[in-house]
């Protein structure tokens, strides 16, 4: 259909503006009638992504039924899974995350992770330096604690992102186990974090 292809002066089609304002019916009427369901804007940006920098979890829902890549990055270099992993909501930003990384195939999951930014950042950092515990449980639960360990060993090196950074690696940071296929390590290790997300921070 002609009209599904009309632009606005940035590039926004229909379903960027019905993504990024939550329209959940629209979204899933337009992509129900043909839309593609990852145009891009002037600035390379797709419905997906802005709907997952709104928070709308329906139309996020909705975009990810009809196809919707969560790694394609837009002109900052970042991706879906990026904008989620900076999500102040401790609730939502982690029931985004959990749809995101669904949608990918298992055998890419730990490529998508560890996607940068034009900065060099992953969402793994990202999600560290916001001070998201929760958020780094779902990345841990999808990745598998052999490639979680494997990337918290790297936060010890890593510039700094955020304010966040100086808060996860207080006191020298935690200690990164070596039995990384023990299931109960790798539960001690989040519970870990989850009590220094917790402590005073001097």
């Amino acid at each position: 259909c002609p009209l599904l292809e009309n632009v606005n002066l940035v590039g926004d089609t229909a379903l960027h503006m019905a993504a990024r304002y939550g329209h959940t019916d629209i979204t899933a009427m337009l992509l129900a009638f043909g839309h593609d369901p990852d145009p891009r804007n002037k600035y390379q940006r797709t419905p997906l992504t802005e709907s997952v920098r709104s928070g709308f979890r329906g139309v996020v829902g909705a975009l990810l039924q009809y196809g919707a890549e969560p790694t394609a990055r837009n002109g900052d270099g970042e991706n879906a899974l990026h904008i989620a992993a900076a999500s102040r909501d401790q609730i939502v930003g982690p029931q985004l995350m959990q749809m995101l990384v669904a949608a990918i195939r298992p055998d890419e999951l730990a490529h998508a992770a560890r996607i940068p930014n034009k900065n060099g950042y992953t969402p793994l950092h990202i999600a560290k330096a916001f001070g998201g515990v929760e958020m780094l449980g779902v990345l841990m639960e999808s990745l598998g604690p052999a490639e979680f360990f494997k990337t918290k060993a790297e936060f010890r090196f890593a510039p700094k992102v955020a304010s966040g950074d100086n808060f996860f690696l207080q006191n020298g940071g935690l200690q990164i186990s070596k039995q990384i296929n023990s299931r109960r390590v790798w539960e001690e290790e989040l519970t870990s974090l989850q009590a220094l997300k917790e402590s005073p921070r001097r």
